[in-house]
């Protein structure tokens, strides 16, 4: 079956918990590759793993979305490392 969604690039922010891992792992599970955001970096670490474990591709990086920069390095990390952002 063609996936039209398998390798494209994903910012999420809200990673750590709730609506936002669920959508990180929901994304990665259709071969989106993902940029967790958010302020806690040991639950979005642990995150990335999981992710990384089933196959899927996942990035970590703490962000404060109230943060013109933070926004700004994610979206400059998903381009550079992950090849760009969808």
């Amino acid at each position: 079956m063609n996936n039209p969604v398998m390798g494209k690039v994903a910012l999420v922010t809200g990673a750590s918990r709730g609506i936002g891992a669920a959508t990180a792992r929901a994304f990665a599970d259709q071969g989106i590759s993902v940029l967790l955001a958010a302020r806690t970096e040991t639950e979005i670490n642990e995150l990335a793993s999981e992710i990384k474990l089933a196959g899927g591709t996942a990035i970590a990086q703490v962000v404060d979305v109230a943060k013109y920069e933070d926004l700004a390095r994610a979206v400059k990390r998903c381009i550079d490392e992950l090849g760009g952002l969808d």
